[in-house]
């Protein structure tokens, strides 16, 4: 039987469909166009700002948890804590005084036998001998520390006072004005003792007109404001770490690494070793599939 062929011609036209496929297709290309732009936006505007701000609040609330442990240590409890932190935040909008450098120095000021009050009345007047000068925060703490070393020596040194001296200029007037002369081995043979010494020192700033109107312009300005913005950040880090307890996260992420260090070094060499170079192939296949991608399309 002879074989017939049957040809059926359908006459469809395509072309309407293929035209109807390809605009879906670059609707869908723009759909995923807008959809990479708006997730790049969100990260950029919105993932990456609250990443660094939680970051930096969790960074300025540890920053005064440490200054509150502290003064806690110090004064034995923490309402009086509070009660001493509140009142060198007031005293830091001071010039020559900063919130850190005001606690830390009534911290060193107390372990050696002042009163939180002798503390905080001798960190307001040095900061103002100190701003009178144009000196700063960091000339402040190293006067306060020659100062503290001075009563837990129980001596009057000219080592000590030539350093407070080199850091705070204008202290000169209020030696004069305290004991009649600024040289040390006149004071120190009066046989005055260092706690007297420091009391009459602080008297003569509070009394002295030069102190008392001391300003300390545009950068005391900026360093209230920095101030006011650590201490903002430091709350928005408390509520977190409250929400969160970062304390712990880390105690798990430490003790997860840890863990992982540890079974590392339970394998055997042979395991060690694949592991290692496993992992250099591995890191080494993304650059090198990039280059011969450069390579192919720049073969034309």
């Amino acid at each position: 039987m002879a074989k017939k062929q049957l040809n059926i011609i359908l006459g469809v036209d395509v072309g309407a469909l293929e035209r109807s496929l390809k605009g879906v297709e670059r609707r869908l290309q723009r759909f995923a166009s807008n959809i990479q732009s708006i997730g790049r936006e969100l990260t950029t505007s919105v993932t990456v700002p609250l990443a660094g701000l939680g970051a930096a609040s969790l960074k300025a609330f540890g920053d005064i948890e440490k200054l509150e442990k502290g003064m806690t240590a110090i004064t034995g409890s923490a309402e009086a804590a509070e009660k001493e932190l509140a009142r060198l935040r007031t005293i830091a909008e001071q010039p020559g005084l900063a919130f850190e450098q005001a606690v830390k120095g009534s911290i060193q000021l107390q372990a050696v036998g002042f009163s939180a009050d002798a503390a905080a009345q001798s960190l307001e007047g040095l900061a103002k001998v100190v701003a009178l000068t144009g000196g700063s925060a960091q000339e402040l703490d190293v006067v306060v520390r020659q100062l503290t070393q001075i009563n837990s020596k129980g001596r009057i040194l000219a080592e000590d006072l030539l350093v407070i001296q080199e850091n705070a200029p204008a202290i000169g007037l209020a030696l004069q004005k305290a004991f009649g002369t600024q040289n040390v081995e006149a004071i120190r043979e009066s046989g005055i003792s260092t706690g007297e010494f420091t009391k009459r020192l602080i008297e003569a700033i509070d009394t002295l007109p030069e102190f008392q109107n001391v300003t300390g312009g545009v950068a005391n300005a900026f360093d209230n404001f920095r101030n006011n913005v650590k201490f903002a950040l430091a709350e928005l880090g408390r509520s977190i770490n409250e929400v969160v307890n970062i304390e712990a996260v880390f105690q798990k992420v430490n003790a997860a690494l840890n863990n992982a260090v540890e079974f590392f070094k339970s394998l055997t060499p042979e395991a060690r070793k694949f592991i290692v170079v496993t992992a250099a192939i591995v890191a080494g296949i993304g650059p090198v599939l990039f280059g011969l991608g450069k390579l192919i399309a720049l073969g034309p």
